[in-house]
């Protein structure tokens, strides 16, 4: 643990925290929050001595409880960062100097949609931001639900976070920012190429892939520099898991626009939204095959995560795998005879190959930890995917013919969803710093890394458009 030190923050840095340099956001609000900024009552910070363990309490006994059913809180915890699949990244309740961002997260129940709540941070005993917002989330579940920022690094000190329910205090908790701010190093040695908002005509090969930067999990593209990102979605609704056709004009992707998780297919600039599938059930993950005839998609239909595949043009069904375990990640052959996909059946997620044809089922590669989110090759001889075999999550490739590995990153950072560019050279990828993730890029080999988002919020789940 690095030695905290209590530093003194000038009144500049101060008015620049009022002014809005730290910043909040909540996802996902049905209406604008309204902020309101408070100033401080001294021009110093004085950091308070560091919690033994994260503070998770609900509200006191003392507070009057909310209206109507009673909901619950039963944890409150905060993390530096959050998966494309809302899963929280290091977990603490002391984060080191530098940290720029921190999720707030809860664990709740009996949470009724509509209700308006208030998100309350406060430094060292002084409120410094107040966000407005209607509860839009499930009724039960965890989710972050608000987070506080600060460009260079958060002021270090005891940060309180409160949530408010119809004016009810329902919990709190907090956490320490040790020491004194300075820049957080990239995950990777290569300078950023920030995106511009400014559409840009395309230039070859572009990348789709979904952000938070609108404040809410829309579906983007942009070229393959990271410039000319243009918003493809544009709904209250969640939209992810965006799949490029092989000819770059279609994408099929997850959206929940209809009450529930549906694939759905769109030109590439956003129109012609056509719905693929409709059943109660959750439907995602959506995969081409390279003759652009026919998707795959994890369904739960059946009672537990599976692979089908549909045509495109919306007829048949075929389910490709039938157990009592989840299948999921399906990523297809080139000459679409086989899916490869990441399965638990024998104990951790393993990669496995499924013959079509046959149906017989072979294990591409074996490890004791755990293997996910596959990507075949476009030349077929090498399936590139994510595993924690070497301590956190990286990417590997793995030969489809010999079954040898290679590791192609090696940072501390969380690197996840491998996706190859159309030529085979290439592979873009997210990786979490801890503090959100952004698109990077690399070689096929590893080498020459280079960022190509650097917005403050998540940027994940990159596919390649080649048109």
């Amino acid at each position: 643990m690095t030695q905290r030190r209590s530093i003194a923050v000038t009144p500049l840095v101060l008015a620049l925290a009022v002014l809005g340099c730290i910043s909040v956001e909540v996802l996902p609000p049905e209406r604008t929050p309204t902020r309101t900024a408070m100033t401080f009552a001294t021009t110093t910070w004085t950091p308070s001595r560091p919690a033994a363990s994260a503070t998770s309490t609900t509200a006191p006994a003392s507070s009057p409880a909310p209206p109507a059913a009673t909901p619950a809180v039963s944890r409150v915890f905060f993390a530096e960062g959050v998966t494309g699949g809302r899963q929280p990244v290091s977990v603490t309740a002391q984060f080191p100097p530098g940290t720029a961002k921190v999720y707030a997260f809860v664990t709740f129940w009996g949470m009724p949609g509509g209700w308006a709540c208030e998100s309350v941070w406060r430094v060292d005993g002084q409120e410094v931001a107040r966000t407005s917002l209607t509860w839009s989330f499930s009724e039960s579940g965890e989710t972050w639900v608000d987070f506080i920022s600060q460009e260079g690094g958060l002021p270090p000190g005891r940060y309180e976070w409160e949530l408010l329910a119809e004016g009810h205090l329902l919990a709190s908790g907090g956490f320490v920012i040790e020491g004194a701010p300075q820049a957080s190093p990239s995950p990777q040695t290569s300078p950023p190429a920030p995106p511009t908002s400014t559409p840009a005509a395309p230039q070859g090969p572009r990348i789709a892939f979904v952000s938070l930067r609108d404040r809410n999990n829309e579906i983007y593209i942009m070229n393959d520099d990271g410039s000319g990102v243009v918003r493809l979605t544009n709904n209250s609704y969640v939209d992810y898991d965006p799949a490029c056709s092989p000819d770059g004009s279609r994408i099929a992707f997850m959206s929940w626009r209809d009450g529930n998780g549906e694939i759905y297919i769109m030109n590439d600039d956003g129109s012609g939204v056509s719905r693929l599938t409709d059943n109660p059930a959750q439907d995602w993950d959506p995969a081409w095959s390279y003759d652009g005839r026919r998707i795959a998609f994890v369904s739960d239909r059946d009672g537990n995560a599976e692979i089908y595949i549909r045509d495109v043009s919306g007829r048949g069904l075929t389910r490709v795998t039938n157990n009592t375990v989840s299948d999921r990640w399906p990523s297809w052959s080139p000459n679409g005879n086989r899916i490869v996909l990441s399965s638990p059946r024998s104990g951790n997620d393993e990669l496995m190959i499924k013959h079509l044809v046959s149906g017989e089922m072979a294990r591409l590669a074996s490890s004791p930890a755990t293997d996910s989110d596959p990507a075949w090759s476009p030349d077929g001889s090498k399936v590139a995917f994510v595993s924690n075999r070497d301590g956190n999550e990286e990417i590997y490739v793995v030969n489809v013919s010999g079954g040898a590995v290679k590791r192609l990153t090696n940072n501390s950072a969380v690197d996840m969803a491998p996706a190859w560019s159309p030529d085979g050279r290439r592979i873009a990828f997210v990786s979490y710093s801890g503090t959100n993730g952004d698109i990077y890029v690399m070689n096929a080999d590893g080498s020459s890394v280079r960022r190509l988002t650097s917005d403050a919020a998540d940027d994940w789940d990159p596919s390649w458009c080649a048109r």
